[in-house]
């Protein structure tokens, strides 16, 4: 094997390389973010639920007890409902421009 051949080889791998590391570093990134978020929501409503107790802490607890019931699928197709509804033919021409016009 010739090192002129290798080292066109080795170019292409470390390119897909690059460009897997990357998309992993950015995948990573989101997932950190968004589980940070979601503890850091969680402890602040479980904080405020144990301090208040009572009936606030009730109602955050009943809350907390419906969003972990609610399949996310689910609920990202009735929040998409919703503003379909809401917001109507201003989203559905921004989502597809090809149907602009069309009732």
């Amino acid at each position: 094997m010739d090192s002129q051949c290798e080292s066109r080889t080795t170019g292409v791998l470390q390119q897909r390389l690059s460009r897997l590391i990357l998309g992993a570093q950015t995948s990573l990134i989101i997932g950190v973010l968004a589980n940070g978020i979601a503890v850091l929501l969680g402890a602040t409503v479980g904080i405020t639920a144990g301090y208040f107790g009572g009936w606030i802490g009730g109602i955050l607890m009943r809350f907390t007890d419906l969003m972990m019931a609610f399949p996310a699928l689910l609920l990202a197709i009735v929040l998409l409902a919703l503003a379909f509804n809401l917001l109507g033919d201003a989203l559905r021409d921004t989502l597809d421009p090809r149907l602009k016009g069309r009732h």
